[in-house]
């Protein structure tokens, strides 16, 4: 007696009604759409920062973005997002404020900042004594 496969014959591997697009590059098509949502998010939070970013707020501000990205596909796809959730809030409150801009630390410091004058007693601590205090 032969065994027989009860749905042999009716489905088509790769045939979905979503896209038409099979494993590879369906994820590839998610991928791309993900990013370009990311990048949007990117500019966004950069352009909030109110001065040149710097490469630590480029990586900061897309993890920020990813993290926000893949919450929202999460929920569409009806999976819960409670890691997200839960560590975008950590993630937010280090990132810099836009309205409290924190200077570009690839600038040379100006005369005008604090503690870029040399100070009279500069090298006075020898050995662990000052010497302005003997």
């Amino acid at each position: 007696m032969a065994a027989t496969n009860a749905l042999a014959g009716r489905f088509v591997t790769g045939d979905t009604p979503r896209s038409g697009l099979k494993g590879r590059a369906r994820m590839m098509e998610i991928a791309a759409a993900n990013a370009v949502e990311i990048r949007g998010l990117v500019a966004g939070l950069l352009e909030g920062i109110g001065r040149p970013p710097t490469v630590a707020d480029e990586i900061a501000a897309e993890v920020i973005a990813s993290t926000v990205v893949r919450g929202r596909r999460q929920r569409e796809n009806g999976h819960s997002d409670a890691m997200e959730r839960r560590a975008l809030p950590a993630l937010m409150r280090a990132w810099p404020p836009s309205s409290q801009p924190r200077p570009d630390p690839r600038a040379a410091p100006t005369a005008t900042e604090p503690g870029s004058e040399p100070t009279a007693n500069a090298g006075a601590n020898v050995g662990g004594t000052n010497a302005a205090a003997q």
